[in-house]
């Protein structure tokens, strides 16, 4: 007998014997009598359940004679199905399980199994019916996805009233520690006060603009600014090159202009800046032990389950312990959840992300593309293609330069939307320095 034709018996064993197994196993939407390899073990698993789900019955176990008095009404059985079930049945009633510990586990545990079984089979029939290996990959990419957040605890419950003391005690020990509790502050003063306590691990937050505002360019700022918090980042990049995002972090590093540093421009009166820029360079090691990771993914082909991948690789072969991700940008990533309609697919990359982050306890931050007519002062819904991407989000502000702005060398942040104060609405004034990638 193999172990899942095993993991079946038992399972059915314990709803026919085990009045507690039976609760638990009612309360799983996830297995159906299609689960079952052995039609027999799936009738007699979906009948106990319904009779047991049933008022009228009083939330009671299936006798035996209940059972085969079943069989014997069952139209969808012929005769001979109806001889084999009741045998079956009889012997049913007469064992106990090899495996008495039932718990919820062994229900999950089935239920996986018996869906990767599935999806692995799906998987290689499309191989064998159209030769398209991306095709399966991405089917089982988005089967993984979803057995990895299955396999998470997806809720958590407080006692409010009991854990006032707890609560109270959190709080003083974060006040007077606080390196101890990781909030990533923005590095622009008038920013950080209006959102005091920052972005903390689970939370999500993003940078909106229109495109050639400098959305990629405050996502480095983040980048460098977390680097100096104490935070290990990892920087996912889209439609960027390695030399532009490193080029604009060595500016923002040293100093040193952009171009100048990209063109090499180090002769005559610029000598010093190649000294300045080794100086700089030198102080930030020796400022801080964490590390700043570029990865960069191909557009339209990466999902969650690529920045999964990634985080766990560099983690496991790097000792690389993502503390701050930076996406940019999810507008240009795929997600695992496939919908029909345009706006949910767009949105789904954001759900996604966010339950990850939720789950790992990481901060993220993002840049999020915003509707071509947009107003100088956009709003939430002006996020590009889905409002449901603004609505899940922790934070988000907005980039403004209007045409003013740009001839006067100045910008703006705006804040569309915190979840932890009231500032709403607020606006910064920014003067960015672009030519050395500063933006105070």
């Amino acid at each position: 007998m193999s172990l899942i034709r095993s993991a079946e018996r038992d399972l059915v064993l314990g709803v026919l014997h085990d009045e507690a197994f039976l609760a638990k196993a009612a309360e799983s939407s996830d297995i159906s009598s299609e689960d079952f390899d052995k039609p027999v073990f799936g009738w007699a698993f979906e009948n106990a359940i319904n009779f047991w789900k049933n008022p009228a019955y009083g939330r009671r176990k299936i006798t035996k004679n209940i059972l085969e008095r079943m069989v014997n009404r069952d139209r969808t059985l012929d005769d001979d199905d109806k001889a084999k079930y009741l045998r079956s049945i009889s012997v049913l009633y007469k064992r106990r399980a090899e495996n008495p510990d039932y718990s919820m586990e062994q229900i999950n545990e089935f239920v996986k199994t018996k869906k990767f079984v599935k999806h692995m089979n799906s998987a290689a029939d499309i191989i064998e019916g159209s030769g398209k290996i991306d095709d399966a990959i991405d089917l089982m990419n988005s089967f993984l996805f979803t057995m990895q957040l299955r396999g998470e605890k997806d809720w958590e419950a407080h006692d409010w009233k009991d854990g006032f003391e707890e609560r109270m005690q959190r709080r003083k020990h974060e006040r007077d520690n606080p390196d101890t509790a990781k909030r990533l502050k923005f590095g622009i003063r008038e920013l950080d006060l209006l959102l005091p306590r920052g972005l903390k691990p689970g939370e999500f937050g993003s940078i909106a603009a229109k495109t050639g505002k400098g959305k990629s360019i405050f996502c480095n700022h983040v980048g460098f600014h977390g680097l100096l918090q104490g935070f290990n980042v990892t920087h996912i990049i889209t439609e960027n090159e390695f030399s532009q995002i490193e080029g604009r972090y060595d500016a923002r590093a040293t100093s040193v202009e952009y171009n100048d540093l990209m063109d090499y421009n180090f002769s005559g009166e610029n000598k010093h800046m190649l000294r300045q820029a080794k100086r700089m360079f030198d102080m930030l090691r020796d400022a801080t032990d964490c590390k700043l990771k570029i990865v960069k993914c191909i557009p339209n082909k990466t999902n969650v389950t690529t920045i999964i991948n990634i985080i766990n690789t560099l983690e496991r072969k790097e000792g690389h312990k993502t503390d701050l991700l930076l996406i940019d940008s999810p507008d240009l990533m795929m997600p695992v959840t496939q919908f029909k309609e345009y706006r949910l697919q767009r949105a789904a990359v954001y759900w996604e992300l966010k339950s990850y982050l939720l789950e790992s306890l990481i901060i993220g931050f993002a840049t999020s593309q915003l509707k071509a007519d947009s107003e100088d002062t956009p709003s939430p819904e002006d996020v590009a293609e889905a409002y449901d991407k603004a609505r899940l989000l922790d934070l988000l502000l907005f980039l403004i330069r209007t045409m003013k702005q740009h001839l006067l060398g100045e910008a703006s942040i705006g804040i569309a939307k915190t979840r932890d104060n009231d500032n709403m609405g607020a606006v910064v004034p920014l003067k960015p320095d672009l030519k050395r990638m500063w933006i105070a």
